[in-house]
């Protein structure tokens, strides 16, 4: 996916990316070992650690997807990042519209992780599709290219 740029910059990209989900795998251990007492009230503790682990596993195979060069891993991982992450975003910004104007910042920040999760799947799509075009294949609708 990198290998058109030059090999320091290629390595410092996937550095940061790499340590970046390992991070947000991070924030959905975090979420089940040490749960938010507002989010619990407002979700449930079932519902948060689905959510957490359903972030911290993806991560960790997105992450394994950057190390290993293996940008399917990290396409997928990156839909159920997001998926993960959507009952955390929309309880924050619930919180923020029921008043508790001081979880404010914390409801863009998690917006803008989730959207930086489909960022990730829709480079990846993009890459898949450059693939594709460079290789010849032309996509029938089939599922097969």
């Amino acid at each position: 996916m990198y290998s058109n740029l030059p090999k320091r910059q290629r390595r410092l990209i996937k550095l940061v990316l790499a340590a970046s989900w390992l991070l947000a795998g991070a924030g959905g251990i975090s979420a089940i070992v040490v749960s938010p007492n507002t989010i619990v009230a407002e979700l449930g503790r079932l519902v948060v650690y689905g959510w957490g682990g359903v972030v911290a596993a993806s991560s960790l195979v997105a992450t394994a997807g950057v190390l290993f060069m293996r940008y399917r891993w990290e396409w997928w991982a990156s839909w159920f990042a997001a998926a993960g992450i959507v009952p955390y975003v929309g309880t924050v910004w619930w919180l923020v519209a029921a008043g508790e104007t001081t979880r404010l910042t914390q409801a863009f920040l998690v917006a803008s992780l989730l959207g930086f999760f489909v960022l990730r799947a829709l480079l990846c799509a993009a890459h898949a599709a450059k693939l594709r075009a460079l290789h010849g294949e032309v996509s029938s609708g089939d599922g097969n290219a």
